[in-house]
């Protein structure tokens, strides 16, 4: 990462006899009024200018008075534009990159601007060196006219005497945009290509990435995701020693584009980018963007490889994620994963990190347990996902012990709280507790959106809000344990209607921002001047003015990370409400999973109201369902909470399974249907390939010749096709259209002529 220091004020001896020397030598040139309609004229057909001697103006008529700010680009300070410059106009004639150098004097800078500097014109880029020579790469365009501007800090006065260099322009590569994207061949090891962002441009279309000081110039490679849904990209250094990357999903090359992630310096190779995804569909395409840091260029090498772990047929592959804050590797200490009752197997991390996928089947019972024996475990910390879902997160310091059971089910989990896609929805004026002991499975800040929050995501849980009628909003958040430092950031206002999937991540600087150092409550109050506050804050910051309807988010941090909760109340004025209308219950899921000779009924809700208790109902033919057993809820949350219910007495052949959500004033409203099949090894159908495309193949055990119907379930249970199939004893194949069938997770349910159930089968439409 690049760090930028401003000089003291203060000089050498030293270097006031090199102001002797820059002065002397400025006698001997032709001063030139550095103005605008007196800057020196370069014609881009003489291109490249190698060590051409400087023409500066004897007077600082441009300065960081008439052309206030810092430099555009780099934030390099105002000081740069100090000095007696050195002023140059040039129209170019061809669209590409340009490198431009000064070479001669200490801390000179360079500026190129799009029109006059003092007259509207827009800084296209800049940078200050402390030291003698400083180099920009630029993207100009064909017919723009654009100023270079060569300076110094004040003292030495001048970049003169001094040289300066321009090359020719540099055609951006074929791989400059997504449909020209270098394919990267995917294999079990890191096999490194070289590539170069020389004379790449900004790309447009695609969402710009969310980190590495993008300003374009970027270039564009592709991956086909394996079998196994993870997908690593890393990079090496060559010319270009600080990078950016950002990966991905889009249906084609012409988008929609979604970035999936984006890093900075991840890779162990310098400063250089690594991406690291799971959860990917196999078989999909998807595309990595590659730049350099502030605009750097150069040359590169990436590659692009996974897992060679495949799921079993039907079931998925968990994702096992364990990192080291330090970097030194856990020691002695290990997470511990066991399969049906079967013997641990034991994992760690001898560096920074260390992710192993580990293949399941539907039904299968996974348990966790982690062995805290090395030292320093408020380093370490992992989480075990599925499909980009958090099933568990161990936060930091993991405990020790089985900490985590669950039936597999396949169905990847919602996303939780502590990221800013699955925050909470705030409906209420009410005050309300909540504490988490994770940073969740995306890095949804970094150092542009954070704001304040200099230490980005520690323990936190994300929220959004939306007023229902205008006035003034305020907060106290007042820790569970005194000595504990809550942090907070609130962005805002996103226009009317705004969701998380179209706000999040937040990608500017937040409204609001406390990382007040001292323990305690904070919040935002009415006495409050100040938006936002570093570490030496009092906690406090200026309340909000609201309107109806605006859309806020925010996310409270535990910066202690003591896994303590909190207690959020509101300070509305003005007439300010946070009602809404919302449902008793928000359900997020709803499964039913065999296991040996029972059904695990599991649920999750993302928030109640008033609910008492769920009924847990079952019927054999879709239609009549009886209550087979009873849950009491949380009642009020604002956060997601898992139930479950396990069916010591399904029923041979497929169950049907609903909830009704019972509230304190006796209403209820029922769910929808999900489907479980018990029945033996032989009765079951097998569908090739799976996960299915467009077309698949059913394998099928039939007892005897006749007349069947096979029945087409959707994940809710719904059958959505049917058809009759004149079978013979014995196997079976039957062919499956499924090229109108959107993605999920399915049922194919056979019935003899009487209507009975005599084989079933699972599979997966991607």
């Amino acid at each position: 990462m690049r760090v930028h220091t401003d000089r003291s004020t203060e000089r050498t001896a030293g270097v006031c006899a090199l102001l002797m020397v820059c002065a002397l030598a400025l006698c001997a040139m032709e001063a030139r009024a550095t103005t605008c309609a007196g800057a020196t004229p370069l014609n881009p057909a003489v291109l490249p200018i190698t060590d051409q001697a400087l023409v500066c103006g004897a007077a600082n008529d441009l300065n960081s008075t008439n052309v206030p700010g810092a430099l555009c680009g780099t934030g390099d300070n105002a000081g740069y534009k100090n000095g007696n410059e050195a002023l140059y106009v040039i129209t170019p004639a061809t669209t590409g990159l340009y490198s431009i150098s000064v070479n001669g004097q200490a801390w000179s800078s360079i500026q190129v601007w799009a029109g006059c500097p003092t007259s509207g014109g827009t800084c296209v880029y800049g940078d200050g060196n402390a030291g003698t020579t400083t180099t920009v790469n630029v993207n100009l365009n064909a017919g723009t006219q654009y100023y270079i501007w060569f300076d110094t800090w004040p003292t030495p006065n001048s970049p003169c005497p001094g040289t300066f260099s321009m090359t020719a322009p540099v055609s951006a590569p074929a791989y400059d945009n997504p449909c020209g994207a270098t394919p990267l061949t995917v294999g079990t090891t890191c096999s490194f290509s070289l590539a170069t962002n020389v004379g790449a441009t900004a790309t447009t279309g695609p969402p710009a990435p969310t980190c590495a000081s993008y300003t374009g110039g970027d270039v564009w490679f592709s991956a086909v995701v394996p079998a196994s849904g993870q997908l690593i990209i890393d990079s090496n250094t060559g010319s270009l020693t600080d990078g950016g990357m950002a990966l991905y999903t889009a249906p084609s090359c012409s988008g929609p584009f979604t970035q999936v992630a984006c890093d900075d310096d991840g890779s162990a190779n310098g400063l250089m980018p690594m991406i690291s995804a799971t959860g990917l569909a196999a078989g999909s395409t998807v595309y990595i963007r590659m730049w350099g840091y502030g605009g750097a260029t150069g040359s590169f090498s990436i590659c692009a490889y996974g897992s060679a772990v495949t799921p079993p047929p039907g079931g998925c592959l968990y994702t096992l994620t364990m990192n080291d804050s330090f970097g030194d590797g856990w020691g002695s200490s290990a997470v511990g994963v066991s399969i049906n009752g079967g013997a641990y197997t034991w994992y760690t991390v001898a560096g920074t990190s260390n992710t192993v996928q580990i293949p399941v089947g539907v039904g299968n019972i996974v348990a966790i347990q982690y062995n805290n024996s090395g030292a320093w475990q408020g380093e370490n910390s992992y989480t075990i996902t599925l499909g980009g879902g958090v099933l568990f997160s161990s936060g930091s310091p993991p405990t020790a012990g089985l900490v985590f059971t669950n039936v597999v089910t396949c169905q990847p989990p919602p996303a939780p709280p502590e990221d800013c896609i699955g925050g909470v929805t705030l409906c209420s004026g009410q005050s309300f507790s909540n504490n988490t002991t994770g940073t969740g499975a995306v890095a949804d800040l970094n150092f542009t959106s954070a704001g304040c929050l200099s230490a980005l995501e520690r323990q936190g849980t994300w929220y959004n809000f939306s007023p229902s009628s205008g006035g003034t909003v305020g907060f106290t958040i007042d820790p569970a344990n005194p000595l504990d430092d809550y942090d907070f950031a609130l962005w805002g206002p996103f226009p009317p209607g705004s969701s998380p999937s179209t706000i999040c991540p937040p990608l500017g600087a937040p409204l609001r921002c406390s990382f007040a150092a001292p323990s305690g409550a904070t919040g935002l109050n009415s006495t409050a001047t100040d938006q936002t506050e570093g570490a030496g804050g009092d906690k406090w910051v200026q309340q909000l003015t609201v309107t109806t309807g605006q859309v806020y988010l925010l996310y409270i941090s535990n910066y202690s990370m003591s896994g303590l909760s909190f207690n959020l109340s509101w300070q509305l004025g003005g007439g300010a409400s946070l009602d809404c209308t919302v449902l008793p219950v928000e359900l997020l899921e709803l499964t039913a999973t065999p296991a040996d000779d029972r059904v695990i009924v599991e649920w999750s809700t993302a928030s109640e109201m008033g609910v008492s208790h769920f009924e847990v109902e079952r019927a054999l033919d879709g239609e009549h369902f009886t209550r087979i057993g009873t849950v009491a809820a949380m009642g009020h949350s604002a956060a997601p909470v898992r139930y479950q219910l396990v069916d010591q007495h399904p029923a041979s052949g497929l169950n049907f399974y609903r909830l009704r959500a019972v509230e304190q004033n006796a209403a209820a409203t029922t769910s929808h249907t999900v489907t479980a099949w018990m029945g033996t090894k032989s009765e079951v159908v097998r569908v090739l390939p799976n996960p299915a495309d467009q077309f698949a193949t059913a394998v099928l055990h039939l007892p005897a010749d006749g007349l069947y119907t096979l029945r087409l379930f959707d994940g809710q249970g719904r059958v959505v096709r049917e058809r009759s199939l004149q079978g013979t004893a014995g196997n079976n194949t039957v062919g499956l259209d499924l090229h109108d069938r959107d993605a999920g997770a399915y049922q194919l349910l056979v019935a003899d002529p009487s209507g009975n159930p005599v084989a079933r089968g699972r599979f997966i439409r991607q």
